[in-house]
């Protein structure tokens, strides 16, 4: 049996790699299934250009809100290859909006929920020549492409016992040699993904009730499991440098202050997270630095505590921001901060509010995004409710000049100068500035020379590289000024 899994490529997403589809890769390799061929065209791999032919050949392909045609144009492609090919669909959005996917007539299998045990009676189905019935977490097309709807898949309440994913798929470096400068591409260290706990349990209105449906309850991997999969990866592959996939690290503190005990223990290691504002004080920080967290980054989302109440509902205020900014800031942790703007029912002046909370904050780097309601969220829900949906296409998504929800007298036009306002504020700062489709990310030259020379000096010279703003010399400029005042750099 041949098998393809693959990931499309979505315009503007993060250099990350599928950890979802290696798992499923994983489980297939463990038992016997060795033609695997694990494509993701953001190393530069063509799904366009492989050989698809054969008489047991299985296609799984992963599906986003913002994939969504491309996967049915490849899923066209295919079939006109080869009518035999059954192609299978998993992911978010096949399990948000199933009828979408199973209703394309050049798909033959959608998976609700998790793959990874799925995918494999799958497997062992077609490698028997049986039908689907009675797969849990499967709808598909019999012989007379009438659609059966199996009944859905419990989540796997212990994720230990899912294996530790094999690397050998391809090599993490892929995701930043093909698409980098030439420093992210030989001088950055390679960084390995991982996991230790699926979902979140709180309920914010731009990720909620969709998360919950996609990923289930949050559940989290034991210490132990977590410890040797990071001794593995420092044996075999010389890993220096581990980031985790979790929505926020410190949800289960007595957890985390274990796991930071055992990580203590581990020489060489620069750990890497996502939290919440809310929930790190200084002292969880400061045990989470000891443990080798190196950097954290946040969903601030608004400098407007009525946004972060009202329309979030978030659970966290500005002071929460401000607070784990200055934590983070003594402790020498570099600190990111997502924002979101155009938040449905937010005004300009809150958005603003935002801007001047950002431009100030302690913090390394920044990120901003368009508020986009993203499928099965409260957000999407009240969009479509209330007619304030603007988006004809997915795809629009990563484009700016296209925001998806506007609302409350907010126009295009003030989205679109609240963007030039953005910029213009955070480099009068000492900031510097990508802009990658749907995200404008800034970095903060002015308050971390002092204290990460070689690295803040690196970056200038590589956005410099990339837009040749002479602004730069100026953010260096600013720079050292706070290296010999620091008490400037204080908030």
């Amino acid at each position: 049996m041949k098998i393809f899994l693959i990931h499309p490529k979505a315009e503007g997403s993060f250099r990350m790699p599928p950890l979802g589809l290696q798992i499923i890769a994983t489980v297939l390799k463990e038992h016997g299934y060795e033609s695997i061929y694990d494509i993701d065209p953001n190393k530069g791999d063509d799904p366009y250009g492989l050989d698809y032919s054969g008489k047991d050949v299985l296609v799984g392909i992963t599906v986003t809100y913002m994939t969504v045609l491309e996967v049915s144009r490849l899923a066209e492609w295919i079939k006109n290859k080869n009518r035999e090919a059954t192609i299978i669909l998993g992911g978010p959005q096949t399990t948000l909006e199933p009828e979408e996917s199973i209703h394309n007539k050049n798909v033959d299998v959608v998976v609700i929920g998790e793959g990874h045990e799925t995918i494999l009676e799958i497997a062992g189905r077609m490698s028997e020549k049986k039908t689907l019935e009675g797969i849990k977490g499967v709808w598909y097309k019999n012989e007379k492409k009438e659609i059966i709807k199996n009944r859905p898949r419990n989540f796997t309440k212990n994720l230990d016992t899912i294996p530790y994913i094999d690397r050998s798929f391809f090599h993490e470096r892929d995701y930043v040699r093909h698409q980098g400068t030439f420093l992210e591409k030989w001088f950055v260290p390679v960084t390995w993904y991982m996991m230790t706990a699926f979902s979140c349990p709180y309920n914010c209105n731009m990720c909620q009730p969709g998360l919950r449906k996609i990923a289930g309850p949050w559940r989290q991997r034991s210490v132990a499991h977590v410890i040797r999969e990071i001794q593995f990866l420092k044996e075999k592959y010389h890993a220096k440098v581990i980031s985790f996939y979790d929505n926020d690290m410190g949800i289960n503190k007595e957890w985390l202050k274990e796991f930071c005990r055992e990580t203590k223990k581990i020489k060489g290691i620069v750990l890497k997270c996502c939290g919440r504002a809310n929930l790190l004080d200084y002292e969880m920080l400061k045990i989470m630095k000891e443990g080798g967290f190196h950097s954290i980054t946040v969903g601030a989302e608004s400098g407007s505590d009525r946004v972060l109440k009202d329309i979030m509902n978030k659970k966290t205020a500005v002071r929460d921001i401000i607070d784990i900014a200055r934590n983070c800031y003594k402790l020498k942790i570099r600190l990111g901060t997502f924002w979101m703007l155009a938040n449905p029912g937010e005004t300009l002046e809150e958005m603003k509010e935002t801007i001047a909370l950002a431009s100030e904050l302690p913090v390394f780097y920044a990120h901003f995004h368009l508020a986009v309601p993203n499928p099965g969220t409260q957000y999407y829900l009240d969009a479509l409710q209330g007619g304030y949906l603007k988006l004809s296409s997915w795809n629009d998504v990563s484009d700016r000049r296209h925001p998806a929800i506007i609302k409350d007298g907010v126009t295009v036009d003030d989205i679109m100068n609240i963007d030039e306002y953005l910029i213009t504020t955070m480099v009068k700062k000492g900031w510097n500035y990508t802009y990658n489709p749907p995200t404008l990310s800034f970095f903060n030259t002015r308050r971390f020379l002092r204290w990460f020379p070689l690295l803040v000096f690196g970056n200038e010279m590589n956005m410099f590289l990339r837009d040749f703003k002479f602004y730069h010399f100026r953010n260096v400029y600013l720079g050292l000024l706070y290296w010999l005042n620091p008490k400037e750099a204080e908030m």
